[in-house]
C-alpha cells in the first residue's frame, strides 16, 4: 500500500512523500519512505481541505 503524505516543515510549508508499506518474503510488514523533493503551502491529504479549498476559488 503506498499513501501520499505531507510533512509540515519548519517554513510553514509541507514536504510530500510517499509512505510505503508492503511484505517481505518472510510475510513481515515493512514500511519505507521517499520524499518527491514538492512543496506545498497545504496538506491535500483530506478530502475536505480540497473540497474548501475549490469553494473559496468560486
Amino acid at each position: 500500500m503506498i499513501k501520499v503524505r505531507f510533512k509540515l516543515l519548519k517554513s510553514g510549508m509541507f514536504s510530500t512523500y510517499l509512505d510505503i508499506y508492503y511484505k517481505t518474503s518472510d510475510n513481515k510488514s515493512k514500511r519505507s519512505y521517499e520524499f518527491l523533493g514538492i512543496h506545498v503551502h497545504k496538506a491535500y491529504s483530506s478530502s475536505r481541505v480540497r473540497i474548501m479549498e475549490k469553494n473559496q476559488r468560486i
